[in-house]
């Protein structure tokens, strides 16, 4: 079972509603959460991506929105850990995450 056959009908239909592009200024640095999409204009959904390297091809063509502040060896982690496809052989686990506001 897929992980998502285990979520409701509701967040599997959010999931499939494509996002418009909206780059930034935002510099894609280690780091940045980015949403991620394909070579298809505004074809991002609920993915994103957290950069564990500095990636400026992606500067003003992906949406930035928002920086990891604590916890950034946990990305390194899952970016080192053996994997089958795309899958980690051992799984390596966000025991939490805490989105706070931006600071102004």
């Amino acid at each position: 079972m897929s992980t998502s056959e285990k979520w409701g009908v509701e967040l599997a239909k959010r999931m499939t509603h494509k996002l418009p592009d909206e780059p930034g200024i935002v510099k894609h640095v280690r780091g940045i959460v980015s949403m991620a999409r394909t070579d298809e204009p505004n074809s991002a959904t609920t993915n994103f991506f957290i950069l564990v390297g500095d990636g400026h091809h992606l500067d003003a063509k992906f949406s930035a929105f928002g920086s990891v502040t604590k916890g950034l060896e946990v990305a390194d982690a899952i970016n080192h850990t053996s994997a089958e496809g795309e899958k980690p052989v051992t799984p390596v686990r966000i025991k939490r995450a805490v989105v706070e506001s931006c600071k102004k």
